[in-house]
């Protein structure tokens, strides 16, 4: 049974509160974004292009070599006799073996669940 009960919205409340949603959700999305300035030497991993398989991997296995850096967001990469020149995009950055496994424990261990984000409304957003 529905009520003639008139309803005042508050507005600002509610755009308060979308805006501190939209600041959260930001967060968490930067949050596994990987701030990294390639130079001449370092190793990257290529990506494949077209449709995958899920069996198949979005990278190739083989890291190529930077021989330039530009200023336009393009890199110039080497692998054997081959050279391509493409956007940072569609490179990763190659660790060892190794080293990816100590990278990846160190991340692990420095997200423990001591800072939950808060907006100004109190409420608290937890990420699985």
């Amino acid at each position: 049974m529905l009520f003639n009960i008139p309803f005042q919205a508050d507005w600002n409340k509610i755009g308060d509160y979308r805006q501190c949603q939209t600041d959260l959700n930001t967060v968490h999305e930067n949050k596994s974004q990987i701030e990294k300035d390639y130079q001449p030497g370092d190793k990257v991993l290529l990506r494949k292009d077209g449709i995958l398989r899920k069996s198949e991997s979005k990278f190739h296995k083989e890291p190529w070599t930077i021989s330039t850096v530009h200023t336009n967001g393009t890199i110039r990469i080497n692998h054997g006799t081959k050279s391509e020149q493409l956007n940072i995009r569609r490179v990763a950055p190659y660790f060892s073996h190794l080293h990816h496994v100590s990278l990846s424990m160190l991340t692990l261990t420095s997200s423990a669940c001591t800072n939950v984000p808060k907006c100004h409304l109190g409420y608290t957003i937890f990420y699985l």
